[in-house]
């Protein structure tokens, strides 16, 4: 019985939602490439018009969240994902809408 709940494990994936919004402002960021990598998985996705994004199926672990496009400088975020869907709230720092940001500061969070 061990051997086959380790195997569903295995087989298990997560449908994960997120919003992207400025550290500042609390405005969406739009069309900003979201990667979420793991040390067996890596998915891409981009953020919609309301800074939403979504991966379909990622298997449960921790796993590094890069943000990145011409507005948002390059940031990362450790995050958890476990085994039900879960919504993720992102934090970032955007040269457009924060003059305080500081290329490659790491952003605001997860």
């Amino acid at each position: 019985m061990q051997r086959f709940s380790t195997l569903l494990a295995a087989l298990a994936f997560t449908l994960v939602f997120g919003h992207l919004t400025d550290k500042t402002t609390g405005q969406p960021l739009t069309d900003v490439t979201v990667q979420a990598r793991s040390s067996s998985t890596t998915q891409t996705t981009l953020t919609d018009r309301n800074g939403h994004f979504r991966f379909q199926k990622l298997p449960p672990g921790n796993y590094t969240l890069m943000l990145s496009s011409k507005d948002v400088p390059p940031q990362s975020f450790h995050i958890e994902i476990g085994s039900d869907a879960q919504t993720i709230n992102v934090k970032a720092c955007s040269t457009t809408l924060d003059y305080s940001c500081v290329p490659g500061d790491g952003g605001g969070g997860a």
